[in-house]
Order: structure tokens, then C-alpha cells, then sequence
């Protein structure tokens, strides 16, 4: 009888719904004369008892709905990796990749996950809507106003990127329209049902599945456990997201990105929401946790409010640059619906996100606005201004919650103040530790003998995460390099060095500046075993805004081989 359910569950789950497709609409109610609702900040969210309630019921009634129906958890989740098969029966393409439909290293990174995360949204306000008028008449009300304003909230790790406690906790105290009661927390993990023990869709065979292989028997996701099977080790994983300097880098990646595809993927020069979001599966992740598998991670509670963080910086962005958008690109790997090699553009569909019953599909040109899913961020406020007040507004915005707060960086009202800026451009290949995920780790000064403390050691001044690669498909990706940039200069100062006198600060960087690759698992990897690594450090000059709603300017990149010449990955000529 149970083998029977499965191969039902199973057939339900291939066909999808062959009569119509599921249009993606986003969550459509709590709009109000065309102002819609905010996604909260996860730690706001979290104060208002009423809108908490019902975020954590609905959450927790989609991770317990049938696997077979679309809008349930494993479904949803199930479109980012494993198991790897079509969603909404929308085809695989031919020549495409059994890996998932999510879109990385590419310029439709940030676009492909807006539909995404719009489905999310849509499946948590159908639910939150029908838990709502469950509750008796004479509370109801504010609970049903509560859930036509929800929208997924976001976990704004660069103001703080410590983990809140009541994601890791295992139980929260909500109130039901039957009281109040201890509930098990759907943000801690998702415990999955029968169909994640099948072993074709979930292989536990190390040949078959490559690195995510021992996550197949388990019975929920874990965030960075210390070995296979283990307990979650919260405590270490927030220690070295503190470490990691994401405030600054998302500072950097607002301000000094010039283009969309730049800011949006890790396969162009400089610094990208991607790479820097790289960082955070591979922390909070950890060797063994699901949340470093791309093909598990989306299974995991905090994708969520991770991935709705880097689309709000994504929006930010937008808004500061109305006119830069994605422009065609070649795809260095491939997914269920994108050839490796092939050339993607605004107009490429999005699978596997349907419009229409039809099965017409998104494309990033028409997901551009946010408004078409029914949401906005509490810095964006599209209508009720023009795009240059809004341009104006969110960079005040940017400047306020991620902008530098020493006082050498702070503007004079009424003119622009010239300073020198120095930052490390990093490029290395994504198969260089044989395809498994691995970490670039800058140091100022002596590196601690024991590798275990990098992470968190005062030396360490910044990360680049690279994320595993199939290494089944190694031989149809046509370019493999992946990009990273972080800006040195507040940890020179926090030595005592401002970075303005060039000739000191170059001298001090030749004697101190070292970086290693490390993997996930602590191992170090000697530079000289990485493939096509590549490290240099520029002068930049930086022009700070004459007032709060105006950023930085970014002009005359000088590279300096003297800094990297001689050491092992370092740059040696331009």
C-alpha cells in the first residue's frame, strides 16, 4: 500500500498539472489604491504578534501540505535542485542539464529567483488567508488583516549577520485561533516527508549524486553541523558570518557595481550580490549542512529569507539605476531549461514560472518591476515619486544602513571629498578544488598556524565563497571563472593606516598582504594547486556624494603588481 502512494505521490509529482498551467501572480491581496504591502525585516516581523502568528502557521502548513500539490513546500523547493525533476510540466530543453532550473554565474541570477520568490509569496498568503478566518469572529479581524498584508519577509544579514535566535530555536510561542501555544519552528528546518527516502530522486550513492550524497537519508535540514549527521553548531557559524564584512561589501556592491550584469553575477569582473550571497550558503551551510548544496538548499527555511534579502538589494539597485538592465550574455552552465553556451537575454524565459494557464513564461524584462508580484521594501516607495526622487531616496537609504560611520568618510555638505580607496580583485576557476566548494581568504599580517581559526581570526579581512560545481557536467562548461572584489581599506585603518599617504600604503601591503584557499571543510589547498587563481590590488579613487542621498563616485583604477608580484595566485601584469 505505501509503495503504491509513492509511485502515485511520485507520478503527481512528474505530470504536474497537465490541464493548465499555475499562472505565477505573486500575493495579490493588501493592495491599496496601488501602494502594496512591504516584506518586512524577519526581526520586525517578529515583534508583531498578530502578522508572526500567522506567518509561522502558514509556514508551517505549507511544509506539511502533500508533496504532490504545487503549492506545498516540497514542491517549491523542489524547483531550485533536487530531485531534479519538471515543474508544472514545463519540459526539460533538450540539451540542457538534470540539475535543477536555478540560474547561477549568470546575469539572470537575480531575475530568475523574483518569479521564484513571488511563487513562495503566493503559496504563503493562499495559506496565511485560510488560517485567518479560522480564528473566532470576535479576534478575527486584525488576523485577517495581518494575512492579506503579509509578504515574505528578509533577513537583512548585512545590518546584522548574526542569525537571529528564533530562526535556530526549536519551538515559538504564536497565537492560534485556538490559543496560545509551542509550536515547532518552521524557520529552524524542514523535516522531510516520504518522497525525500526515494533513492532515484534522491541519491545516496556518492557516484551517482557527487557531493550532496549524504544528505539523502536525512530526516530534516541542519544548518552547519560539525560532521555528517550532527547537530547544527549555530554559535560557529554566526561567528564567522560576523567575520565576514558583508556590510561593507554590500556597500560596495550598491555603490560601485556600473552595470546590471556586473552587479548581478559572479561570472563578471568586481564585486556581485551574487558572490557576496555565495558567502551565506557557504557560513551558514557549513561542510555538511543543506544549505551549501545548491541542490538541497532551497529545502531549508532560511533560503528564503536569504534569497528575498538579495532580491530587496537587487530592487535598491534598480531604483538607484532605473536604466540598467540585462544585456545578452553567454551561459557557462547549464539547467533544465538553459543550454550551457547559449546566449540569454531579457527575453529569456524563466522557467519553470508560467504567466498564464497557458504556460507562457516569465522573462526578466517583464519581472523588471516589483510591483507586477504585488510587493515593495520599506526604502522603496515607487508610487508616490518620480524615478529620479526615488533614485534619490533609496540612495539615502543605501548611505544610511550600510555606508561607512567613520568620521574621515563623512561628506561636507556642498562639495565632493576626494580619498583613496584600495581593494583586492580576485578571479579564480570554480573547479580549482576539484569541483567541491571552497573559500579565498585574505589576511593582513600573520596567518594563524591553525586553519581551523581563519574564519574568525583578526587577520582575516575578508572571504571569497565559491560554491561546488557538477562535476558531471565539468565537461560542458565553456568558462569556469568566477569573480570576486572586497575593499582593504577599512582594515587598514583599523591598523592605524588611512590609506591616503600611496607610497606607505603600498609598502604595508607588499610586506602583510597574504590570502589562502581553503575548503569548506578547513582543509588548506595550496595556492599553487589552484587553477588559473589570480590576485591584484587597485588604487581607487573615491568621490563621496555632497549630500546623503547622493553615492560615491569610483574613478582612476590603478593596479599595483608590487603588492601581489611574487606571491603565489598574485597578479603579475595588467
Amino acid at each position: 500500500m505505501l509503495f503504491t502512494i509513492l509511485l502515485h505521490c511520485l507520478a503527481l509529482f512528474i505530470i504536474g498539472i497537465t490541464a493548465q498551467h499555475l499562472p505565477i501572480t505573486g500575493a495579490k491581496s493588501g493592495i491599496n489604491n496601488n501602494v502594496p504591502p512591504y516584506r518586512r525585516d524577519i526581526r520586525e516581523l517578529q515583534k508583531d504578534n498578530v502578522a508572526w502568528s500567522i506567518y509561522i502557521q502558514a509556514l508551517i502548513t505549507m511544509q506539511t501540505e502533500f508533496q504532490s500539490n504545487p503549492l506545498s513546500w516540497f514542491q517549491i523547493a523542489g524547483i531550485h535542485g533536487r530531485p531534479y525533476m519538471p515543474y508544472d510540466d514545463v519540459p526539460i530543453a533538450p540539451g540542457g542539464w538534470l540539475y535543477g532550473y536555478c540560474m547561477h554565474s549568470s546575469a539572470l541570477f537575480a531575475t530568475w529567483h523574483r518569479p521564484y520568490l513571488a511563487l513562495f509569496e503566493q503559496s504563503l498568503s493562499h495559506y496565511a488567508q485560510k488560517i485567518a478566518i479560522m480564528y473566532p469572529s470576535v479576534s478575527r479581524a486584525p488576523y485577517v488583516d495581518a494575512a492579506q498584508n503579509l509578504r515574505m519577509p528578509y533577513w537583512d544579514w548585512a545590518s546584522d549577520p548574526r542569525m537571529p535566535d528564533f530562526l535556530n530555536t526549536a519551538q515559538v510561542i504564536i497565537t492560534t485561533p485556538t490559543g496560545v501555544q509551542n509550536v515547532n519552528n518552521p524557520l529552524a528546518s524542514y523535516k522531510f516527508q516520504g518522497l525525500q527516502m526515494n533513492t532515484t530522486m534522491f541519491p545516496s550513492s556518492s557516484g551517482a549524486s557527487r557531493g550532496d550524497y549524504f544528505l539523502a537519508g536525512a530526516e530534516r535540514t541542519i544548518r552547519n553541523p560539525d560532521v555528517m549527521g550532527g547537530l547544527p553548531n549555530i554559535q560557529a557559524a554566526n561567528d564567522k558570518l560576523a567575520n565576514q564584512r558583508l556590510k561593507e561589501l554590500t556597500y560596495l556592491v550598491l555603490t560601485s557595481a556600473p552595470d546590471w550584469n556586473t552587479f548581478a553575477t559572479s561570472g563578471t569582473r568586481g564585486i556581485s550580490v551574487e558572490a557576496i550571497h555565495n558567502i551565506l550558503h557557504s557560513v551558514v551551510g557549513g561542510q555538511y549542512g543543506h544549505f551549501l548544496a545548491l541542490s538541497y538548499s532551497a529545502f531549508d527555511p532560511i533560503f528564503w529569507l536569504h534569497h528575498t534579502n538579495v532580491d530587496r538589494l537587487a530592487a535598491l539597485y534598480q531604483a538607484v539605476h532605473p536604466d540598467s538592465w540585462v544585456v545578452p550574455t553567454t551561459e557557462s552552465y547549464g539547467t533544465f531549461a538553459v543550454i550551457p553556451g547559449s546566449v540569454s537575454n531579457e527575453n529569456t524565459s524563466l522557467s519553470p514560472f508560467s504567466t498564464d494557464v497557458q504556460g507562457d513564461l516569465w522573462t526578466s524584462r517583464m519581472s523588471r518591476p516589483i510591483s507586477v508580484f504585488g510587493y515593495s521594501y520599506p526604502e522603496i516607495q515607487y508610487w508616490n515619486q518620480t524615478p529620479q526622487q526615488l533614485a534619490a531616496s533609496v540612495s539615502s537609504s543605501i548611505n544610511y544602513l550600510y555606508g561607512p560611520s567613520n568620521p574621515s568618510r563623512k561628506r561636507a555638505s556642498g562639495s565632493r571629498r576626494m580619498q583613496t580607496t584600495w581593494n583586492a580583485a580576485t578571479s579564480v576557476n570554480k573547479l580549482a578544488a576539484g569541483g567541491g566548494a571552497f573559500f579565498v581568504r585574505f589576511f593582513l599580517g600573520a596567518i594563524p598556524a591553525d586553519a581551523e581559526t581563519w574564519a574568525t581570526d583578526a587577520a582575516n579581512v575578508g572571504s571569497f565563497a565559491v560554491l561546488a560545481t557538477p562535476m558531471q557536467f565539468a565537461d560542458q562548461i565553456s568558462i569556469s571563472t568566477t569573480y570576486f572584489e572586497l575593499s582593504l581599506s577599512s582594515a587598514l585603518r583599523e591598523r592605524g593606516i588611512d590609506g591616503q599617504d600611496i607610497g606607505g600604503t603600498t609598502k604595508y601591503l607588499e610586506d602583510n598582504l597574504q590570502w589562502r584557499i581553503q575548503l569548506v571543510n578547513e582543509t588548506v589547498l595550496d595556492n599553487v594547486e589552484a587553477k588559473d587563481l589570480s590576485v591584484s590590488v587597485h588604487e581607487i579613487t573615491i568621490s563621496l556624494g555632497r549630500q546623503n542621498s547622493e553615492l560615491p563616485n569610483y574613478s582612476n583604477n590603478k593596479m599595483h603588481l608590487s603588492i601581489t608580484n611574487g606571491k603565489l595566485g598574485g597578479a603579475v601584469q595588467c
